[in-house]
């Protein structure tokens, strides 16, 4: 009962899946218990934490019950979690990622593959590992093999905008987080343009008038709406939006922001001039890559200036804070409290994949296109960390 560390699931859906097929095959029957958690640990190799998500997700589906100081039994047949397909005909579903190791793009996935396991679908998993080209190459192949239907992670440009037109005419075609203006697709996508309402909103409530936006992939829809909603924001509040705080030249296009929290010396120092130009109170990061990498840059060179210079936080009166549009939550980046509006990636993915059997089932339906509301997330702290833009900024790594 070993979990697979090259499986793309993440670990902790590796054992719900095992745990179900377990219950579905008879191995635990209605009334039985579960082993207990220690005991699930030692069989499957994993962190107590693993083990107490995997069983969340088999409480939320209602086949087993966590009796305190008692035990976890099964409560419905074990037939029950085979038969909760609403499809009898089973098939295989594809879907398309730019990559198998990013947080976020995991959460998708592990949505879609909870729901095609209830549909009684198999899922297969598509990467291009950010090869533009190779992802050109797979989008074809996929319009002619014997799948039920596809969910995409869209790649933004011209090139694919006639591949995904010709797939979508070929089978049913959902996609996921972002979607390519003009075509008439299904999606399921967040309230990008109320998030950036309501998180900016609620900078400015917290007496933010400086508001400085950073974003990567700023073609991108989800990026384009929420930029819009930081503005209505803005021109409701009366509050100056001011293009010098419009960042969105700040990390190079081609990087992508997710390789590493860390920030090379041109872009801190780069970053750097831009604080200090414009004197922002808040940086708003169009998402928890950027945010995370913002705030490691700015904790480093703090702690080399306070090193240098021998002062103490207390003495240091000037203050920042980060915000974020986020795939994590009930969090800070150490030590910025973070606000932020939440996208559950796993719920995400769930919708995409409930969309795309409806669409399988029903061809003729019109194109349907889904928002997902965030959730606003205001992690304040009791005093914000102090921000110092250091003086002869390091020429050395």
């Amino acid at each position: 009962n070993k979990v697979d560390s090259n499986n793309p699931l993440p670990l902790y859906y590796q054992v719900y899946e095992s745990l179900l097929k377990r219950i579905q095959n008879k191995e635990f029957v209605e009334g039985d218990p579960l082993p207990p958690e220690r005991k699930l640990v030692e069989e499957y190799g994993v962190s107590r934490i693993t083990i107490v998500k995997a069983l969340d997700m088999l409480t939320n589906d209602g086949v087993i019950d966590r009796q305190h100081g008692r035990g976890t039994f099964v409560t419905s047949p074990s037939e029950s979690a085979a038969n909760n397909s609403a499809f009898p005909v089973h098939g295989t579903i594809g879907m398309v990622l730019p990559s198998l190791s990013h947080p976020y793009l995991i959460s998708i996935m592990t949505g879609i593959a909870r729901e095609a396991n209830r549909a009684g679908f198999a899922l297969q998993v598509i990467s291009s590992f950010e090869n533009p080209i190779e992802e050109q190459t797979q989008l074809q192949n996929l319009a002619e093999q014997a799948l039920n239907g596809l969910i995409v992670y869209p790649r933004l440009g011209e090139a694919n905008l006639n591949l995904y037109r010709t797939l979508s005419e070929k089978k049913p075609l959902v996609m996921v987080d972002r979607y390519i203006p003009g075509l008439e697709i299904d999606r399921v996508i967040f309230q990008d343009e109320q998030a950036g309402f309501e998180l900016t909103e609620l900078l400015i409530k917290k007496g933010h008038q400086r508001i400085a936006w950073i974003s990567h992939e700023a073609p991108a829809t989800s990026v384009q709406n929420r930029l819009v909603g930081h503005r209505h924001a803005l021109q409701k509040h009366d509050v100056v939006s001011d293009e010098d705080l419009m960042w969105l030249d700040l990390f190079p296009r081609q990087k992508r922001v997710s390789e590493t929290p860390l920030m090379s010396l041109e872009l801190r120092k780069h970053l750097f001039e831009r604080i200090a130009a414009t004197e922002p109170t808040v940086m708003l990061a169009a998402n928890y890559d950027i945010a995370l990498r913002v705030a490691n840059c700015i904790l480093s060179s703090n702690l080399e200036y306070l090193q240098k210079n021998g002062q103490t936080v207390q003495e240091i009166s000037q203050k920042m804070e980060i915000a974020a549009f986020s795939y994590e939550t009930g969090f800070s980046l150490p030590p910025y409290c973070l606000t932020h509006a939440y996208q559950s990636g796993e719920e995400l993915g769930n919708k995409a994949a409930q969309l795309l059997f409806e669409r399988i089932q029903n061809p003729s339906l019109p194109a349907r296109a889904i928002e997902i509301p965030m959730q606003m997330n205001d992690s304040a702290c009791e005093e914000a960390y102090p921000f110092i833009i250091p003086e002869g900024y390091p020429t050395t790594e």
